[in-house]
């Protein structure tokens, strides 16, 4: 592994952490692309995004190309035995696909063919799993090139409502000795990327609509909604005339109520669905730091 170089794609938060992650077990890459600045925050500012922050942080030399497909940019290229993208957020053409020496690989947050797209982490979660990581090259569809290697989540890994916050630590733990298994075994020829198998299902962005989760539904696809949105961008309910943001919740059996009814108990919290309710354990009030539901409740008695 000491001679090999790779170049990494990516944009999100999920990228970057992946780019730490592998940095701290020394796999780093020889450059990272990321997206150009852009206006971001309250002040709509032009900053750097998340994996051009954590690549100057890192001291890896970065570029932020308008046009992937510019030829200035792709002879800019180091030479590499292989391209790493994740989180990106764009589709790389074939130029680009093929400039490595080896291949271009892609790590995905789900188990493909499952969840191809791009939420993979929040629809997984919604659907209540299965959970895992997959590593797979690249052609010039969304998610559906063959997988190289693929990493299930045992059932003991995670509680049994996870966060997306909770999933994604779990994910870049694992992910880059799977990335480091991918390299090798394709640099010796023992793994060899074989076609995804199986009826895909598919991850659309979360939509604004779908921070306000929907009561009617039954108590445990409310609670797995909401975890799967913690802590970013956080599902939402208005209590009192101000918003909260729910950061994690359980379904129980009672109290039953009108769904969207919010029910405040001795020391907790819950929202009425329709058969039973979520308990929810932590939540952001409006301007406030994050916090269980037994501080808030106890909040409201001062």
């Amino acid at each position: 592994m000491s001679d090999m170089v790779y170049i990494f794609f990516g944009s999100g938060d999920f990228a970057a952490g992946l780019l730490v992650a592998l940095a701290e077990r020394g796999i780093l890459p020889e450059m990272v692309i990321s997206t150009p600045d852009k206006p971001r925050g309250r002040g709509l500012k032009i900053r750097p995004g998340p994996v051009a922050e954590a690549s100057k942080r890192l001291g890896i030399p970065l570029l932020q190309p308008a046009k992937l497909s510019s030829p200035d940019f792709i002879a800019s290229l180091p030479r590499a035995d292989f391209i790493l993208l994740s989180d990106f957020g764009r589709i790389l053409k074939k130029p680009i696909l093929e400039f490595p020496k080896i291949a271009s690989l892609n790590l995905h947050p789900s188990l493909l063919p499952l969840w191809r797209g791009a939420a993979p982490i929040e629809r997984s979660l919604m659907a209540g799993g299965p959970y895992g990581i997959t590593l797979f090259a690249m052609d010039e569809g969304t998610d559906t090139g063959p997988v190289v290697l693929q990493e299930e989540l045992p059932a003991a890994s995670v509680s049994p409502y996870p966060t997306k916050g909770e999933l994604v630590k779990e994910y870049l733990r694992r992910a880059p000795e799977l990335i480091k298994a991918g390299f090798e075994g394709l640099i010796k020829g023992s793994l060899r990327p074989v076609p995804q198998e199986g009826e895909p299902t598919y991850a659309p962005r979360i939509e604004k609509s779908e921070l306000w989760p929907d009561w009617g539904r039954e108590a445990e696809a409310v609670a797995r909604h909401i975890n799967a949105l913690s802590p970013k961008p956080g599902a939402r309910v208005l209590f009192g005339g101000k918003l909260l943001k729910l950061l994690r919740a359980v379904p129980v059996p009672e109290p039953k109520d009108q769904p969207g009814k919010v029910i405040i108990g001795d020391k907790w919290l819950a929202i009425a669905c329709s058969d039973g309710a979520v308990r929810i354990e932590e939540l952001q009030p409006e301007g406030r730091r994050p916090m269980s539901a037994r501080e808030f409740t106890l909040g409201l008695r001062l």
